[in-house]
């Protein structure tokens, strides 16, 4: 009799000790399915961040790579003056294609996004690989873009600038020395400017592109 009453109460504690356990994995696993919840929400708002991101970056490469493209066109024709003897372009036009030259459209990405997705090591909460990706990728071809653009305006601000300058007057429009605007010098910097423009338009295209396969892959993702 006395065994029985031991093995009831073996049992009974058993039996608490497995409802404790059961309770305990339930807390957790209700735990982690709201931390999970609160994961997948955040997710879901920074895909929706970036997609306002992207729309406007393609948007503003899409504008700026039209006008760099007429730009170039634009600089080809003033550099037929240095390397085409029937060339009817005349010499009182040159500061015209200059100005073009120096008027530099900057492409800024919308990066507020993406960059609060790696500060805060948020950037493990896009599930989707391909996007992840995609978004190192991109963003790595923005900082070229940049850093073309840069390269080219340091040119332009420090070789080309202070002499133009000393050659042309600004404010009455008017060549002061002719050799100048003749000279090997200044159609080497037009040479060198529209190789600048056209690296940067293929950033362009290769950004372009790669934005518009993020964006559709965190679109097709939401949905």
């Amino acid at each position: 009799m006395l065994k029985k009453g031991k093995r009831g109460k073996a049992l009974e504690y058993l039996l608490e000790f497995f409802i404790v356990l059961i309770g305990i994995c339930i807390a957790f696993w209700l735990g982690e399915q709201t931390e999970q919840g609160k994961k997948n929400k955040l997710e879901t708002q920074y895909l929706e961040d970036l997609i306002e991101d992207l729309r406007a970056d393609i948007e503003l490469i899409e504008y700026l790579n039209t006008l760099l493209d007429a730009k170039t066109e634009f600089l080809k024709e003033g550099i037929s003056f240095f390397t085409d003897p029937s060339s009817l372009i005349k010499l009182e036009s040159i500061p015209d294609y200059i100005d073009q030259m120096t008027d530099i459209d900057l492409f800024y990405a919308n990066d507020f996004t993406y960059g609060s997705l790696r500060q805060s090591g948020d950037l493990k909460l896009i599930k989707n690989h391909d996007v992840r990706k995609n978004l190192v990728q991109l963003y790595s071809s923005y900082e070229s873009i940049e850093k073309e653009q840069n390269d080219l305006i340091e040119a332009l601000e420090n070789n080309l600038s202070p002499i133009y300058f000393k050659n042309f007057d600004a404010a009455n429009k008017r060549i002061i020395n002719k050799s100048y605007f003749k000279s090997p010098e200044l159609s080497n910097f037009m040479m060198f400017t529209l190789d600048k423009m056209n690296i940067i338009s293929v950033y362009f295209e290769r950004s372009n592109t790669i934005a518009q396969q993020t964006l559709d892959s965190i679109i097709t993702q939401l949905k």
